[in-house]
């Protein structure tokens, strides 16, 4: 698996590369950078990967990095370099500098949960990646608030992140982990079941991720992933003008942990040009469990990016 050192730190981060086998001649270049959420890792996007791939479709690269702490940069939450705390600063300068690594041209951004915060931050500060990026797919996005604040009342009560840190930090870590993933995926809505062996994936995913990063990233996101200011700045550049991403939300109506009016919803009333697909009685991680669908949302969508119609 390739690996990157950041320029930050010298934190060893791992990512996945995959190249179409049989890319079409004709086929333009188009990468998609998948960015997964809180607290899996890049493997999350296992059951939707190979369709991606497919020779039908568009995208002639996939790149899928390992936020430091999590999945196999799971040994990298920090190093003797590191000088100052982990925060949403840290994440989007190594998602950037990986860009900028790998200088992948023209791309769609596809991120889950925290990651769609990531790819938002990384946009607003590269100018290389608001050259190139060509679009937004934001799978139950944990923004504009991540958190109940005075501009979102109604927002996620912040207990519910409380606990969840309690739970990851406690002595039976494992057994919380266990009891709270079914509900990732609402499991308890008929359509929804999934095998003890997927759950037994997922829980591997969680357990897989260093500890210490698991609890600090809730910080993290409660505090650097609040984003309005630019989801502002983007309908400023688009009143300029000036090209601006595409955007698709795909959210659960069942998603108890980041509900869509409070999330997905806001996004779209901000992003006049957004589409946002409600998927009945799916919950947070309609990536498994709705995948066939997603993959067709995802590939309708990327037909409508600038140069690809």
């Amino acid at each position: 698996m390739p690996t990157f050192t950041t320029p930050l730190d010298n934190a060893t981060l791992t990512y996945h590369h995959y190249t179409a086998t049989s890319p079409s001649p004709s086929k333009p270049p188009l990468t998609l950078i998948l960015l997964h959420g809180w607290p899996m890792s890049s493997r999350m996007f296992d059951p939707i990967l190979p369709s991606l791939l497919a020779p039908s479709s568009p995208f002639t690269t996939l790149i899928l990095p390992d936020r430091r702490g999590f999945g196999d940069s799971s040994s990298s939450w920090s190093t003797p370099l590191t000088t100052h705390p982990v925060t949403f600063t840290t994440f989007v300068s190594d998602l950037v500098s990986l860009i900028a690594h790998l200088n992948p041209g023209p791309f769609v951004f596809l991120a889950a949960s925290m990651g769609c915060a990531d790819s938002l931050h990384a946009y607003s500060s590269d100018e290389y990646i608001q050259q190139n990026c060509k679009g937004f797919i934001w799978i139950g996005p944990n923004m504009p608030y991540p958190v109940r604040c005075e501009e979102c009342p109604n927002g996620v009560d912040p207990a519910i992140w409380e606990g969840l840190v309690a739970g990851m930090s406690s002595p039976r870590r494992v057994e919380f982990i266990h009891e709270q993933i079914p509900g990732v995926f609402r499991t308890d809505i008929e359509g929804n079941e999934l095998s003890e062996t997927t759950l037994r994936f997922y829980e591997g995913l969680v357990l897989g991720a260093d500890p210490v990063a698991v609890q600090e990233t809730v910080s993290i996101i409660c505090e650097g992933g609040k984003v309005e200011g630019k989801l502002k700045a983007l309908v400023e550049r688009r009143e300029r003008g000036e090209e601006v991403p595409g955007v698709l939300i795909l959210h659960g109506s069942e998603d108890v942990g980041m509900p869509v009016e409070v999330s997905g919803g806001l996004v779209k009333g901000m992003l006049e040009w957004a589409v946002l697909r409600v998927y009945e009685g799916a919950g947070h991680g309609l990536y498994q469990t709705h995948a066939e669908r997603v993959v067709r949302d995802v590939l309708e969508f990327v037909q409508s990016v600038p140069g690809r119609a």
